[in-house]
Parts: C-alpha cells; sequence; structure tokens
C-alpha cells in the first residue's frame, strides 16, 4: 500500500471516529458525507473544532495541516467539503524534515 493510501485510510477513519464522538446522536456517516453546507454532518462550530482535532493528528504524524487558506471552503473545490476530499488532502501530505 503507498503511503498516500495508508494516509488516507487512517485519516478518513480518524475523521469518521471524531465526528461520532462529537455528535452521539449523527446518523451514519461515510466517505460521501459532507461536511459543511446542504446536509452537512456538522455545525460551523463543529467543523472548526474538527480542524483542530485533524490539525493535531497530522502533527502528531509529522505532517502539517494548514487549514486556513481561503480556497478550503470552497463548496466546489475545497477539501472539506466531504469526509473522503478532507482525507484525500491529508493523504497527500508529507512528514515534514528534521531540520527542513
Amino acid at each position: 500500500m503507498k503511503p498516500e493510501e495508508k494516509n488516507f485510510a487512517e485519516a478518513a477513519a480518524f475523521i469518521l471516529q471524531a465526528i461520532s464522538a462529537e455528535k452521539k446522536d449523527c446518523p451514519p456517516l461515510g466517505l460521501q458525507s459532507p461536511l459543511f453546507g446542504p446536509g452537512a454532518a456538522l455545525t460551523s462550530l463543529e467543523l472548526v473544532h474538527l480542524l483542530l482535532q485533524v490539525e493535531d493528528w497530522c502533527a502528531e504524524r509529522g505532517m502539517v495541516f494548514d487549514w486556513t487558506s481561503d480556497s478550503a471552503m470552497s463548496a466546489n473545490s475545497g477539501r472539506y467539503r466531504s469526509v473522503e476530499s478532507l482525507a484525500r488532502h491529508i493523504g497527500g501530505l508529507a512528514p515534514e524534515r528534521a531540520g527542513a
């Protein structure tokens, strides 16, 4: 399994678990579940909380997750539009090298 695929699978599992822990009464979620917008499982505040958790999760793995870019929240192309798009973005992050 390629590192990106492994990171994607681990990130997707983490995201789904984090959302389930946050929202006990949440209907079952999958990769296509929207994170914001129509039909979203999360409120805006809950999304920010999730992104902070993802930032910490990535940092523990030596990856830098910058969730503040202007294009990140785009409904059409944003990396946060669904569980899958966020997990794929994380899967593509490379660990930082020491001293870089």
